[in-house]
């Protein structure tokens, strides 16, 4: 388990991350989720002990390490670029440490062993990285930090320069080595999309402030801020003439998702009157740019026959479930 108990972190006079709560279970993959620049990949380091706390404490398995060197607190780091030596095998790359800590060549041997059958890669030990896929490379990184008896491991948006389709391929590689190895996972990201499909909780992080944390559905359903609605998943702010019309609160902020967005034929008498501005195809989903009384609005809707027959300049009406709004305080 590691616990951030107010942990801060300053630069100079710009405090990066105010004072921040965060309990991660052993064995839970948590991600740790904002914009560029919004302080996440700060508390990652302060959790691995490149980067010192200004106040707070922080403990990893019920040890306090707020104080303690990086190389002391039991942690791995996975890279980006995996950081594996090209010219040794894979059993070599996941001994290293090993062999750097002076263990004996059965110790590192029975070991290796081990975590390579642990992870997956046995079948690979003789091969270079280069001879290996992103995934295999992924798991020797992760084996790498296994073997010294790291339990948790810290990853710093390894996808991040990867193409659509390999990062969906990854995604599931990261989560099922996680769920079959059972080590503590805390991962960066900035992609809304990786981080409701591997974690099981998230924080959402916001100029250096926890906003939220919380599984995805929670976050996604119960936002609990407005830049948590905006931030994970699609929304749209409803606009003063459209929340009129919908008899909704003034002083309030009000939002919707897209999917909760319906459409109804133009003579449909329940509603508000909208015109079709564009039209995205995305397969199976077909998403409406809309304008609602002057104001813009999304929807999504399943492609078929009668969405197909949407086009630029068509007059619908559009239907808004109450119980789906999503409402704040106007000062929030």
């Amino acid at each position: 388990m590691i616990e951030l108990d107010e942990v801060s972190v300053r630069y100079g006079s710009h405090e990066a991350v105010t004072p921040t709560n965060l309990r991660i279970e052993t064995g839970e993959f948590f991600t740790l989720l904002g914009p560029s620049g919004c302080g996440k990949t700060t508390i990652l380091r302060a959790i691995a002990g490149f980067v010192p706390v200004a106040s707070g404490r922080i403990t990893i398995e019920g040890r306090d390490v707020t104080g303690i060197p990086a190389e002391r607190r039991g942690v791995g780091m996975v890279f980006q670029n995996y950081a594996l030596f090209p010219h040794m095998t894979v059993a070599e790359n996941v001994a290293f440490g090993l062999k750097v800590a002076r263990k004996s060549g059965k110790e590192i041997s029975r070991a290796v062993d081990a975590v390579l059958e642990a992870t997956g890669i046995e079948r690979h030990a003789r091969k270079k990285p280069a001879e290996l896929s992103g995934g295999q490379q992924q798991r020797v990184a992760v084996a790498r930090s296994l073997v010294m008896g790291t339990r948790v491991l810290l990853f710093d948006e390894p996808l991040s320069n990867l193409d659509a389709k390999v990062r969906e391929d990854m995604r599931h590689e990261i989560k099922r080595l996680q769920r079959d190895v059972g080590f503590t996972a805390v991962f960066v990201t900035h992609d809304q999309e990786e981080a409701l499909s591997m974690s099981d909780r998230l924080l959402v992080i916001n100029e250096g402030r926890a906003e939220q944390s919380g599984t995805a559905r929670e976050l996604y359903q119960s936002p609990a801020t407005p830049f948590v609605c905006q931030f994970v998943g699609a929304a749209n702010e409803i606009g003063p003439k459209v929340a009129r019309a919908l008899g909704l609160d003034a002083a309030r902020r009000h939002f919707v998702r897209p999917e909760h967005v319906a459409l109804a034929q133009a003579g449909d008498p329940q509603g508000v009157e909208a015109t079709v501005a564009d039209v995205d195809y995305l397969g199976s989903m077909t998403r409406a740019f809309l304008d609602v009384l002057g104001e813009p609005l999304q929807c999504q809707v399943p492609s078929g026959p009668s969405v197909d027959r949407l086009k630029a300049g068509m007059s619908v009406k559009v239907n808004l479930s109450r119980e789906r709004i999503l409402s704040f305080d106007g000062s929030s």
